[in-house]
């Protein structure tokens, strides 16, 4: 059986500082977040009939995580009721450290189960190119501009692959779908989101579409687009 905490990196506190109640990790549990577990899973659990439970703080973004996992194949996954808070309150304790998928494990290539995830996705929704937003950005154009990638990518310096477009706002992609109203509450608002290949981005703006936005766009090539078409240096935060 294989257990994961798909909780964003502030909520597990991986540097030890308590900041919520239940921080830390149910033993035995890998984390990996609703953020990128479709991007890293089969790396780490590549046998699809894996019994395989998942949690987060309450329940409801693991939810979402099985009906992710389903569509790559996965036969037998489970959410834990409640979650982690869920344990907490039966009077079980979390504990500090964890088996982590780092980044370094991820991503030389992707695995066939997610680029067809994400390419079925890409069918579905509009992309712009680094030019076509930089174009829009410099005439002020109205835009929300969101990063959807993990804390830590958003937090890391420039010399360690950091750094954001000018303008954006982060919004992770494990959290977005519960947070976008903070931000954009009309149905209507052109949004455009991105990650740091374009992979991510587009299965976030296919998720917003079915959350009834109208006007979502995924940027093409994500970050490493927009710094390959010479818009340097992003803005570290």
């Amino acid at each position: 059986m294989a257990l994961i905490d798909v909780r964003e990196d502030h909520e597990v506190n991986r540097d030890g500082t308590p900041l919520f109640p239940d921080h830390g990790y149910i033993p035995g549990a890998m984390h990996m977040s609703k953020g990128v577990i479709e991007r890293d899973i089969e790396r780490a659990i590549p046998n699809l009939d894996t019994s395989i439970i998942v949690y987060c703080s309450d329940g409801v973004r693991s939810a979402m995580v099985i009906q992710s996992l389903k569509k790559l194949g996965y036969t037998n996954v489970s959410s834990l009721k409640n979650g982690s808070q869920g344990w907490i309150a039966a009077g079980y304790s979390m504990e500090e450290n964890s088996p982590i998928i780092e980044p370094t494990q991820i991503h030389k290539d992707h695995s066939v189960g997610f680029l067809k995830l994400t390419s079925d996705a890409k069918s579905e929704i509009q992309q712009i190119t680094a030019v076509e937003l930089k174009e829009k950005l410099d005439h002020h154009n109205e835009i929300t501009l969101i990063d959807v990638r993990e804390d830590h990518e958003w937090e890391a310096p420039l010399s360690l692959g950091g750094g954001h477009i000018p303008g954006a706002i982060h919004i992770s992609r494990g959290m977005i779908d519960q947070d976008i109203a903070k931000k954009a509450p009309d149905l209507h608002t052109s949004i455009v989101v991105y990650c740091s290949g374009g992979f991510r981005g587009a299965l976030v703006a296919q998720s917003l579409q079915k959350m009834g936005y109208t006007n979502v766009k995924s940027l093409e090539g994500g970050s490493r687009g927009w710094i390959a078409a010479g818009y340097q240096p992003l803005l570290e935060e």
